[in-house]
């Protein structure tokens, strides 16, 4: 187990190689500063990027930065990336901030790479620490063509004259056959479509 999110670890590598002497700060459960959201470093999924340390905004320093941050600039879609924070706030300007897809969502575990890590991907899906680790388009709770498929049936619903109610009754009832948290995203198959129309149409 890696203890770091693929993405975070893919790019670090590829910066240690390519970079020699940068300095990498991955791990740190903690909250934004001035804010209550948790930072991505807490699951971890974020990386401080510096050569010197975190709080040099010489010139120089910059300059070497500045490479660092064209790179993955260039490679935005090939390392997955969310947000690049460089020179864009009073915070960052003696270090870059990288985080990634899919990102950490909720509250992070208490240890790092905790089991109950959950993440939120490009898809809007929410998997597991597992589920990211094993790769996310396999194990995703809903994947984007399933999602798709929701849409279609509930649009179908709707225009047969049901009500709001009935929809989310619906969702409730595959969710609790499936033994699924009710809160959770969940697959739906064209069987689960027969059964709640037969139930409509009684």
């Amino acid at each position: 187990m890696s203890f770091s999110t693929p993405a975070a670890l893919k790019l670090k590598a590829d910066l240690a190689a390519r970079f020699p002497g940068i300095i990498i700060q991955e791990y740190n459960r903690r909250k934004i500063a001035g804010s209550s959201s948790w930072s991505q470093h807490s699951w971890p999924n974020a990386l401080d990027l510096f050569f010197t340390t975190a709080f040099d905004d010489s010139a120089a320093h910059q300059q070497m930065l500045d490479q660092v941050a064209k790179f993955i600039r260039d490679r935005y879609q090939h390392y997955d990336v969310r947000y690049l924070l460089w020179k864009n706030n009073e915070a960052h300007q003696g270090h870059i901030h990288v985080d990634f897809w899919p990102f950490g969502y909720g509250t992070p575990s208490l240890t790092r790479g905790g089991e109950d890590n959950r993440y939120y991907t490009k898809s809007g899906t929410i998997i597991t620490q597992a589920q990211l680790e094993e790769g996310e388009d396999e194990l995703a709770i809903l994947s984007e063509a399933e999602q798709n498929e929701l849409k279609d049936f509930l649009r179908f619903i709707r225009e047969e004259g049901s009500s709001v109610g009935f929809v989310k009754y619906a969702i409730r009832l595959i969710r609790k056959e499936r033994g699924l948290p009710l809160h959770a995203p969940v697959e739906i198959d064209l069987e689960d479509y027969e059964i709640i129309i037969q139930r409509k149409e009684v």
